[in-house]
């Protein structure tokens, strides 16, 4: 699914990497 969005569109993925630092920092603060 998500290797379908960026090849679809990628400037889903800029949306995409924000989405997953978002996590990834959420998860590192808790």
């Amino acid at each position: 699914m998500i290797v379908t969005s960026m090849e679809s569109k990628p400037m889903k993925l800029g949306l995409f990497v924000k989405e997953v630092m978002q996590e990834q920092a959420a998860f590192t603060n808790t």
